[in-house]
Parts: C-alpha cells; structure tokens; sequence
C-alpha cells in the first residue's frame, strides 16, 4: 500500500 511512498521518501533522503 505504501511501497511507492517509501521509495519517494528513501529516494529523497538520497538526495546530496
């Protein structure tokens, strides 16, 4: 149900 959220999210705390 939030697996797409918790790529967002994981994606946006690889941010430099």
């Amino acid at each position: 149900k939030e697996l797409k959220r918790l790529v967002v999210e994981t994606t946006a705390n690889q941010d430099p």
